[in-house]
């Protein structure tokens, strides 16, 4: 990741207004589109209360709880800030990992949960009893008013022609970034800016009422404690009146090309699909594309698709059957589909390889310049034979031929296999292989121990004995056990000192009772 990548994606430090008023900048929590940009925007809105909460909690909360809270809300915002931070160039260039982070502005999010820690501290220092100076009470409410003239006159300033708005301004100052500043001027809807200005003005004066609100319980906390709760209620009604106002719901049924689900349904079978219009769509037709998944393409694939075709990989998806046909035949392409004038059309690959396929003949190649050269030869026929890594073992002989495999159950992440072979065989899956894929006996095997290999570069082979196999394909990598262990092991360490902590908390209690 490119530094000026990393610094696109930074909180800007004008979004701490997100604090107070939410919408102060938009459709805060939400994708806001306009011509061809994306702008994904952060938020570190906890409730108003919930931040006057977290502020007591700063200042009169007890010691020992919130100093730490304190210190990582400041970290996490200066990292968050990204390019942004005179600190960033430093961190990005010493600091081992920095520079892969996708999104810096994504440390938003852990800034926010220290920040509801501390709003949790204030608000336990007022069940207990805290007394709020008189002098903060009015400082609330002198904010709430001064909030409300500010609305209105941002409610002005926004409704006047765009290229005149000093609001116009502030918002594309907001929008740019480094990589497309010259961009932005253009793309942008007038109506949207008119849109962002009426949300401000609306999330200030909702702002104000909530500040003179606050104001008024904390002046009558000093005479009825029970008020507390009421300031707690206040804090859940926010935050619940604002996921619901983020809350955005569709049609499901909307997303699904409804001839091509008819057209699937009509021609069943194991076999993938090239949607260029829709890559992501087979998910919930269902059905396999040749695609995949667009964030999480394996890199021997994208390697091979990119030797065959020596192109940039952004112009696969404009990729034809008659030019990848042999080798995306091989990944058990069958269809293309494409719309022409709002004319639904395909086209259809016959020699489209199985999901399983017991071959005899191999040739071992070390090199991954030399495999992917062999493989899209047009002299090649993985009918035949199959490329791999390293010798298999145990090595197959051309004894007997014949053989049957077949799949007993599968999901995105596991195969239950049932083959039954002659002579020692290849067997080959055209699934994507990456390090990770795992094969363990079932009761009822002849063979007791698996090994997965990559085959024709970028599939999957797996090395059989001769007589009955009964076999479990599972993706396991090594960073998603250790990161399983790591888990429960914080979990129990958390369960077990949470646990001692409320028994001496139960103690003390007991103590001061007697």
């Amino acid at each position: 990741v490119s530094q000026a990548w990393a610094a696109t994606f930074s909180f800007p430090p004008e979004n701490l207004l997100t604090l107070l008023a939410p919408g102060f900048f938009g459709s805060t929590g939400k994708v806001a589109y306009w011509g061809r940009w994306d702008i994904w925007e952060m938020t570190l809105f906890i409730s108003v209360t919930g931040l006057v909460l977290a502020l007591i909690g700063a200042v009169w909360g007890e010691r020992r709880t919130r100093r730490f809270s304190v210190l990582m809300v400041l970290v996490l915002l200066l990292l968050a800030f990204g390019g942004y931070s005179p600190l960033f160039p430093l961190l990005y260039k010493w600091v081992p990992g920095f520079g892969s982070l996708r999104g810096n502005s994504k440390f938003i999010l852990l800034a926010a949960l220290f920040l509801v820690m501390l709003a949790g501290i204030g608000l336990d220092a007022l069940i207990r009893g805290r007394r709020i100076p008189k002098g903060v009470s009015v400082g609330i409410a002198s904010a709430g008013v001064l909030l409300i003239p500010l609305a209105l006159w941002l409610r002005n300033a926004s409704s006047v022609l765009p290229a005149d708005s000093w609001w116009h301004r502030a918002v594309f100052a907001s929008l740019r970034s480094r990589i497309h500043a010259a961009s932005v001027n253009a793309d942008v809807d007038p109506h949207y800016l008119l849109q962002t200005g009426l949300q401000a003005s609306n999330s200030l004066l909702l702002a104000a009422a909530t500040l003179i609100a606050i104001a008024l319980l904390f002046f009558l906390l000093g005479h009825y404690r029970r008020v507390v709760w009421l300031i707690f209620g206040l804090a859940l009604l926010e935050i619940v009146v604002f996921a619901r106002a983020a809350l955005d719901t569709f049609d499901l049924s909307q997303t699904t090309d409804a001839e091509l689900r008819t057209f699937l349904k009509d021609h069943p079978g194991d076999y993938r699909i090239f949607n260029p219009s829709g890559p992501n769509a087979a998910m919930s037709l269902p059905a396999q594309d040749i695609w995949g998944y667009d964030p999480g393409i394996p890199l021997r694939y994208s390697q091979l698709l990119a030797f065959a075709h020596c192109t940039d990989p952004a112009t696969w998806t404009r990729l034809r059957l008659a030019k990848a046909g042999p080798l995306f035949a091989m990944c058990r392409l069958r269809f293309v589909f494409d719309r022409r004038n709002g004319q639904f059309q395909y086209l259809e690959g016959r020699d489209y390889l199985p999901h399983l396929l017991l071959l005899q003949q191999y040739r071992v190649l070390t090199r991954g310049e030399e495999i992917m050269a062999a493989v899209t030869d047009p002299a090649f026929n993985p009918r035949e034979e199959v490329i791999l890594e390293s010798v298999p073992d145990p090595p197959p002989g051309a004894i007997d031929k014949s053989g049957t495999a077949s799949i007993l159950d599968s999901s995105t992440d596991h195969l239950t296999i049932d083959a039954e072979v002659k002579s020692p065989s290849i067997l080959l899956i055209t699934d994507n292989y990456v390090e990770g894929w795992r094969a363990r006996a079932l009761p009822g095997s002849v063979q007791a121990r698996y090994r997965v290999m990559p085959a024709n570069y970028c599939l999957r082979a797996i090395p059989l004995a001769a007589g009955h196999h009964f076999l479990r394909l599972e993706y396991s990598p090594g960073a998603f056990e250790w990161g399983k262990w790591i888990s429960l092991t914080s979990l129990g360490l958390f369960l077990i000192t949470t646990f001692a902590m409320a028994i001496r908390e139960f103690r003390a209690l007991t103590r001061i009772n007697n």
